[in-house]
């Protein structure tokens, strides 16, 4: 899978796609190689360590501050019609807020972001509500 970044404001009770950063957006971030984790770490001025935690299946849930960022580790349920042998699995989402940003990072396009960024979670909120959003 390729690696994708997506950007979105979250107005009015729905999630919009931008054509570039602004200030109070999400920045969903999908499976970045590991050879550009440190340059997303350099532009969003954030530990690379919250990149590569974000993208280990075996991270455990929690939260840690470092640089003037935030993250939040989170394990979310996903299913893979692929491997019959176990279909459900989950991975994790790092979440960070940092600069006014809400940064998220996953190593699987097709988790439960997707449907923020559809459209299908009834009246996301920014900022605070937007993790709690997520975990519910």
């Amino acid at each position: 899978m390729a690696e994708h970044l997506e950007f979105f404001r979250i107005a009015g009770g729905r999630v919009e796609s931008i054509p570039h950063i602004e200030r109070g957006c999400w920045v969903n971030i999908v499976d970045p190689t590991k050879e550009n984790l440190p340059l997303i770490a350099e532009h969003f001025k954030i530990p690379v360590d919250f990149l590569t935690a974000s993208l280990d299946i075996d991270e455990t849930a929690r939260i840690e501050v470092d640089e003037g960022a935030t993250l939040f580790i989170i394990k979310v349920p996903y299913f893979d019609e692929n491997n019959v042998d176990v279909l459900y699995f989950t991975i994790p989402i790092g979440i960070i807020l940092t600069g006014g940003l809400t940064i998220t990072v996953c190593p699987k396009q097709d988790s439960v972001l997707r449907a923020f960024a559809n459209n299908q979670v009834r009246h996301p909120a920014g900022g605070h509500r937007f993790i709690l959003q997520i975990i519910f």
